[in-house]
C-alpha cells in the first residue's frame, strides 16, 4: 500500500514548513481512531524519502527544549525481564532509542558501569555537550571517570 498523493502533498507542505518530523509523526500517530490506513504506518524513512522526492532542504526547527545531536542520553529498563538484565538504551539526534551497547552485569554500580564505558570507549569517539541519565549517579560517575565532565 502507498500513501495517496495528497497524502504526500499535505506531508510535505509540512516539512517544507520546516515541522520536525516528530511532530509530523505524533499527529498522525493521534488521527488513527479504528480504521488501520497506510498513512497511519508512515515512518521517519518515509518522511526522509518524501523531503528526497520533494527536495525539502533537511534543515528543521528545533523546539528550544531540544539540545540537538550534541546529546546523549543514557536509560536503564528496570524489571522488564525474569533475568534481572536491564537495557541501556542510547537517544539519538532525532531522539529515537537506539541500542549502541549491551551491558550484562548484575550490577549498576558506577565501577561495573566505567568497566563498559571504557569498553565502549575502545570502539567510539564521544563528547557529548550535554549527558541525561536516570536517576542515579552511578551513571554520570562512570561517565566522568571515562570520558571527562561534559560541557
Amino acid at each position: 500500500m502507498q500513501i495517496t498523493r495528497e497524502e504526500k502533498d499535505e506531508l510535505a507542505r509540512k516539512l517544507e514548513k520546516k515541522i520536525p518530523i516528530e511532530t509530523i509523526l505524533d499527529e498522525i500517530r493521534d488521527t488513527f481512531i479504528d480504521k488501520l490506513e497506510r498513512i497511519c504506518l508512515v515512518i521517519w524513512k518515509d518522511l526522509l524519502n518524501l523531503k528526497a522526492e520533494y527536495n525539502i532542504s533537511s534543515e528543521g526547527i528545533m523546539d528550544t527544549n531540544d539540545a540537538g545531536n550534541d546529546t546523549l542520553c543514557w536509560d536503564f529498563t528496570y524489571g522488564t525481564n525474569a533475568y534481572g538484565f536491564d537495557l541501556a538504551t542510547v537517544l539519538d539526534d532525532r531522539r529515537e532509542g537506539f541500542h549502541a551497547a549491551f551491558i550484562l552485569s548484575n550490577q549498576q554500580d558506577s565501577k561495573a558501569l566505567s568497566l563498559a564505558f571504557v569498553a565502549i570507549k575502545e570502539y567510539v569517539s564521544i563528547s557529548p555537550k550535554v549527558l541525561m541519565t536516570v536517576d542515579t549517579e552511578s551513571f554520570s560517575i562512570a561517565w566522568r571517570t571515562t570520558f571527562g565532565v561534559p560541557e
